[in-house]
């Protein structure tokens, strides 16, 4: 009896994080385990073991013991099944998804001869979350569904709670926020109905994501409320913090900065105390994209650095890979194209290495933006053309969108109307999914752009009209420079065309913009337009005046073309 009370005092205590408290008593178990050379004892401590540096990210730790103890219980293949469980998730863990399947499929198969569903249905679990890792959310979902009617026929209640979050989290990847919520909403009855506040929790904070993803902020933040103060009543500080962070990405999203840094600061000081190095390095990340926001880039890259340091300093190869990515994106708008694409090409091999192909077309399409920005269309075309070879791999339509908007985009440059459409139609399509209205506002200037080459008076004064009566589609910085770029450009081509901007106002305004959030391509682009203007209007000295400014930012973004073309203009 007093073993059985100690093991459940530590599977509290982990679950809790309180792991000091959790060693103490291991210890004691130990002393047990020496007294009466119990295997199973010796065998529970070590699981206890893997289980504290699994939440601690000390994976490479818990791979010790697990290969240690599958050694000693060769000849057990019902411990030799569990150990191949923790294996599958130990590997996932640390992104090793192909070896974490292996490992899934051989105790699947211990539990199967044996005929234990209950640890069955766990595999199935474990399995759906690798194969989530992977991008595979339908197949992930038939795991997840497999495992849910096993615990059902078990009347294992909070298990089948843990599957419907599971299922609705596959949903939201894909993009179904109405289904995901409705999991949520789901899991969160059942879990008051028997008592299962920590099921109760994921969902509310679940619940909350989505609406935040759906543009609901007053609800999301009310779930978030609901879930904070349950998490505080039983003491839970690790769901608080989990809730802070999602409160300061929830303002981020909404364009309150101010309070989204101050959530991401309490959350870092609570953070700082777990020394939860994988929390912490995460969580710089995303204090530097915040910055980033705020257009203070000197703070973005500062936080973004201390990140990837510290998932150097970790080993966490994985995890290096999006901060390289993130920090690429902030040198490209600043200009530095050879420190981006040096950046971009360590993410992207990586991502490759993992299998990851969803972030593999992130990457390839970062790349293609910014040849496309240098005014190299060839290597533009040839990253982008290799992104679309992955496509199939993936259930990811967030990026595939993003991909073929900025091949429509190339193809708008090139002037090959034809294909620059048929991408238009194929991300037109794509909109009726909520996820991807985010990319509204692209999709819009993209058509906009089809239509002035085309000549379309009709269609151009359309599409104007919907930014005009919907400014949110102009929701961040580069898109509202491009639109007023694209405004300065209608009214030089289309004198007939009423808008509700002057040229050089729109022209003026982007420029304003592109120097106060360093978008340095922007503001190129907007200088040689109001040159151009200018050039019409017959002012001379100021258009001279523009198209040299214009000429120094195109050469430190390397656009040896328009370097050229100015050149001749001079």
């Amino acid at each position: 009896n007093q073993i059985a009370s100690l093991k459940r005092v530590v599977n509290a205590y982990i679950y809790l994080n309180r792991f000091d408290k959790a060693n103490i008593m291991l210890e004691i178990l130990e002393m047990f385990s020496d007294k009466y050379r119990d295997n199973d004892i010796d065998y529970f401590i070590k699981k206890s073991m893997v289980k504290i540096y699994l939440k601690k990210r000390e994976i490479e730790k818990s791979l010790d013991i697990l290969m240690n103890a599958r050694k000693k219980y060769l000849n057990n293949k019902y411990i030799s099944g569990e150990i191949n469980l923790l294996l599958g998730e130990a590997f996932n863990k640390s992104y090793n998804y192909k070896k974490a399947l292996s490992c899934i499929d051989k105790a699947i198969k211990c539990f199967r001869k044996y005929n234990n569903r209950e640890k069955s249905a766990k595999a199935f679990v474990i399995k759906g979350d690798i194969l989530s890792n992977l991008n595979k959310y339908k197949k992930s979902n038939y795991f997840y569904e497999l495992a849910g009617n096993i615990f059902y026929e078990l009347g294992k209640k909070d298990k089948i709670i843990d599957v419907l979050i599971n299922r609705g989290v596959q949903s939201e990847l894909m993009g179904d926020y109405k289904d995901a919520f409705c999991l949520y909403i789901k899991a969160a009855k059942q879990s008051r109905d028997i008592g299962y506040y920590e099921g109760e929790i994921d969902s509310y904070m679940n619940s909350g994501i989505v609406k935040r993803k759906m543009g609901d902020f007053s609800n999301a933040i009310k779930f978030y409320e609901k879930g904070y103060l349950l998490s505080k009543e039983f003491g839970l500080e690790h769901n608080i913090i989990k809730f802070l962070i999602n409160l300061s990405l929830l303002y981020d999203s909404k364009g309150d900065y101010s309070q989204s840094i101050k959530y991401a600061k309490q959350s870092l000081k609570m953070l700082l105390k777990t020394k939860d190095s994988h929390g912490i390095a995460n969580l710089y990340n995303n204090i530097g994209t915040i910055y980033w926001h705020l257009s203070k880039y000197n703070r973005a890259l500062d936080n973004y650095k201390k990140s990837l340091s510290m998932f150097k300093e970790i080993n966490d190869i994985p995890s290096i890979a999006p901060v390289s990515h993130n920090i690429g994106l902030l040198e490209m708008s600043m200009g530095n194209m050879t420190e981006a694409i040096k950046l971009f090409k360590d993410s992207y091999n990586i991502y490759m290495e993992e299998n990851n192909y969803t972030y593999v077309i992130s990457t390839l399409k970062s790349m293609g933006l910014l040849y496309l920005r240098k005014g190299d269309f060839a290597k533009s075309q040839r990253y982008y053309k290799n992104a679309l070879q992955y496509v199939h791999r993936t259930d990811d339509r967030f990026e595939i969108l993003g991909l073929y908007i900025g091949i429509s985009s190339l193809y708008l440059e090139t002037g090959n109307l034809q294909k620059a459409y048929y991408y238009i139609r194929r991300t037109i399509a794509m909109l009726k999914n909520p996820r991807l209205n985010w990319y509204k506002g692209y999709i819009y200037l993209n058509i906009l752009q089809y239509h002035c080459r085309k000549r379309n008076h009709y269609f151009i004064k359309k599409y104007i009209g919907k930014f005009i009566e919907s400014p949110e589609l102009l929701g961040d910085k580069e898109l509202m420079c491009r639109y007023l770029i694209m405004i300065g450009k209608i009214k030089m081509d289309f004198d007939k065309i009423v808008l509700h901007k002057s040229g050089d106002e729109a022209l003026e305004e982007a420029i304003k913009i592109a120097k106060k959030n360093n978008l340095l391509f922007f503001e190129a682009e907007a200088y040689y337009h109001l040159a151009m203007f200018r050039k019409r209007e017959g002012d001379k000295e100021v258009f001279k005046k523009n198209l040299k400014k214009s000429l120094e930012i195109y050469k430190v973004i390397g656009n040896k073309k328009k370097v050229k073309l100015i050149k001749k203009y001079i």
